[in-house]
């Protein structure tokens, strides 16, 4: 920090800050990078060191120098060389550029990734947002978070990265890739400079994922013959018809423009080899063998749609870091300032035009022009904006125990440890108790949760009816770096099922269905579990579920507070869809069974009466409905009522709640007091005494109807036991 001096601020993010800074030694304009590592699991750290060292090793002119890096003991610091602009920027200022522009910038481009694979390094995230221009016209690759290198005997990756807009087809359908994937983006980042738009565009994820799987590519009639070559050579679908190296660099669109750069080491075997018959086949049978090894892993990887997430939002959302400066300046002066790096590039051009031989610098005049307005594009992005809609409603859905005849259940307790792994195995090889701990953009998901629940209000239901999608949406569920908004927002997104329109009743099995398939029960109590649970700055998947110790009541924010409400809301919805097997109440009591500790949370959830009422209430409803049902779960409601809570504090807790001041936590406790002695009267027995029958006995004047009724009917039930006049509210009844 010493050895530079901060200027102004150039992009922000709810990770860290990019300055422009001076170097004290020499005056020289860098970019100074700080990462806060304050929420960042080690494992993050170890990713951005990684990209420090990758970034490193690279010198050329085409990729942004890193100059300098180091750590203190809250921050990570990385000092690159400072340039103007970014190439998103300009497009998004200017519209589609002239091919000639297209052109050099393509050249630029193809140095950079002609420099990175001669060193076995695949970029992974290939995007106008990582192209920076400098003020002389020059192209400048950066961002190597997601850069990876490749083993020498290792030519096939298979872990997603990237952005889905310029993502190839091989990482939509999952298949192990190589450095193929790379051209592809390059396609797409040359086919949005000269027609000003992505190959595939939409603010739908699904719709954006058929589109690049299954649509095919409208190729630009405004370009030359060699541009339109260039681009098909590059945005085919199937890899290996794609340009090898050799045919790339040989390509008339870009061979005049590419600058050589020597590696800074040589690879005893290229990334890149010319494709033969052999080594393609070669090829395909590595990633067929990838396949099967895939396919027999047992341990849940979240789907490849997750990870795209993380990274598609940064184009909808001005919270993540940019480099960009959109306050820096009025709209004329950052115009000025992208006009200032076409300028240059045109001067660039026509001296590089000017020194080559005249066969080989025959360009149309006509594509020598300044870029086109890109006030048409624009209106057409407003036209297909949409109005964000409360999801209040969504919220604030009422939601009834439908109470049925109470009836008895003599099943005795159930060995936990004898059919643990039957439930398991009900849950599926794809479900395990445990922490997913993977890194996470919370703000990115919480605008791309928002974005698929104004779909889903205004009629496009699609993302709750494929499974796929589903899967998408839960992943976060289990990882302990989710923030609250997450699950507040996965939660609503889930309830839209019940309350949109347009949703009909064979639209509402099928979703059923997927919530079913995708686990979304199991992951909702997991979810609660983990934001009820302290968090360890040191703690990873092998820990985090051990060793629990519960946050207070008073700790928990109003966020907190209103993402366990909207998580229980759903939760209680499902366990009273009535259908013949009760499938959604069997997997929340599977999960309980299985999810270590458990029952221990739902009694932490109980205790939040007076913080967050309904919370209790809507768990009073699932309990009531456990003892309804003929799923043989009522064992867990003696855990869940005398495992590691005194005799004295259970009864405080449903004296309180008989006496609550809202109606559905009176009603709901009298309810389930009067269940439990049907089922489970040695459980109740432990708890009776003078205190719980004086409560109950005060509800039959109490002044709401419902709570009247269920008093009435509950003492009326209980009378009959041999133990309600009991007097004591001690073990010492039982013992004698």
């Amino acid at each position: 920090m010493e050895n530079y001096d901060l200027v102004r601020i150039i992009g922000e993010g709810s990770f860290g800050q990019v300055y422009m800074a001076i170097r004290k030694d020499n005056g020289t304009p860098v970019a100074y990078k700080i990462t806060r590592k304050k929420g960042r699991t080690e494992k993050e750290l170890t990713c951005l060191r990684r990209e420090c060292e990758i970034h490193r090793s690279m010198h050329h002119p085409n990729i942004i120098q890193m100059f300098d890096s180091f750590e203190t003991d809250k921050q990570m610091v990385i000092v690159t060389e400072y340039v103007e602009r970014e190439l998103y920027v300009i497009l998004k200022t200017n519209g589609r550029l002239s091919e000639v522009y297209s052109q050099a910038i393509a050249g630029d481009m193809v140095s950079a990734l002609n420099y990175l694979h001669s060193n076995r390094i695949v970029h992974r995230d290939m995007k106008p947002q990582n192209v920076l221009m400098s003020i002389d016209g020059v192209a400048k690759l950066c961002d190597f978070g997601f850069a990876r290198m490749m083993n020498v005997d290792t030519h096939v990756l298979t872990s997603v990265k990237g952005t889905p807009l310029y993502m190839a087809p091989e990482l939509i359908d999952e298949l192990p890739y190589d450095h193929t994937v790379d051209i592809w983006s390059l396609g797409c980042i040359v086919y949005e400079l000269v027609c000003g738009a992505p190959p595939f565009q939409t603010t739908s994820m699904r719709k954006l994922v058929n589109l690049i799987k299954h649509e095919d590519i409208k190729w630009p009639e405004n370009v030359s013959p060699q541009c339109r070559s260039f681009l098909q050579g590059l945005l085919r679908k199937n890899p290996m018809e794609r340009f090898s190296w050799p045919q790339l660099l040989s390509h008339s669109f870009v061979k005049n423009w590419i600058f050589s750069a020597t590696s800074h080491y040589t690879p005893e075997s290229p990334t890149t080899p010319i494709p033969t018959t052999n080594s393609a086949k070669s090829k395909q049978q590595n990633v067929q063998n990838s396949l099967v090894r895939s396919n027999n892993q047992n341990n849940f990887e979240p789907s490849y749609l997750r990870k795209m997430l993380e990274k598609q939002i940064k184009k909808l959302q001005s919270q993540v870091l940019r480099r960009s400066e959109p306050n820096s300046g009025s709209e004329a002066e950052n115009i000025a300032n992208c006009d200032q790096v076409l300028q240059n590039l045109s001067i660039r051009i026509s001296k590089h035009l000017s020194s080559l031989p005249q066969n080989q610098s025959d360009q149309r005049d006509e594509h020598i022009i300044l870029p086109i307005s890109k006030e048409k594009l624009h209106q057409q992005q407003q036209q297909q904006q949409h109005d964000a809609n409360s999801m209040d409603g969504a919220a604030a859905s009422s939601i009834g125990p439908q109470l049925a005849k109470d009836r008895s259940l003599d099943a005795p307790p159930q060995n936990n440890t004898r059919d643990l792994a039957e439930r398991l195995a009900r849950l599926g090889a794809d479900w395990a108790p445990r922490d997913i701990v993977q890194p996470i953009e919370n703000e990115e998901w919480a605008v791309f949760l928002q974005k698929t629940m104004e779909e889903v209000m205004e009629g496009e239901i699609t993302s709750l009816i494929q499974e796929n999608c589903m899967s998408v949406f839960v992943a976060p569920l289990r990882n302990p770096l989710a923030s609250c908004c997450v699950l507040e927002y996965v939660a609503c997104l889930a309830a839209l099922a019940f309350v949109a329109e347009g949703v009909s009743e064979d639209d509402l099995e099928t979703i059923l269905q997927v919530y079913l398939d995708t686990k979304l029960v199991p992951n909702l109590l997991y979810a609660t579990k983990l934001l009820m649970t302290e968090k360890y700055p040191e703690s990873d998947a092998s820990t985090s579920t051990c060793n629990n110790k519960w946050r207070s009541n008073l700790s928990l924010s109003n966020e907190e507070l209103q993402a366990l409400e909207c998580a229980m809301l759903v939760v209680c919805r499902l366990v009273h869809i009535k259908d013949n097997e009760q499938a959604f109440l069997r997997q929340f009591c599977d999960a309980v069974w299985v999810v270590q500790d458990a029952t221990e949370l739902l009694q932490q959830l109980l205790g939040l009466e007076k913080r967050k009422p309904r919370v209790v209430a809507d768990l009073l409803a699932v309990m009531n409905e456990i003892l309804r049902s003929d799923t043989g779960n009522s064992a867990l409601l003696d855990i869940l009522i005398l495992g590691n809570r005194s005799t004295d504090d259970t009864i405080s807790l449903f004296t309180k709640l008989l006496m609550h001041r809202q109606v559905k936590l009176r009603t709901r406790a009298c309810i389930f007091l009067s269940l439990l002695g049907k089922s489970n009267r040695t459980t109740l027995q432990r708890i009776w005494g003078n205190g719980l029958r004086g409560a109950m006995q005060e509800l039959l004047d109490d002044p709401d109807d419902s709570a009247r009724e269920a008093a009435n009917e509950a003492v009326a039930s209980l009378k009959n036991l041999p133990f309600y006049h009991q007097e004591k509210d001690t073990w010492s009844v039982i013992e004698s």
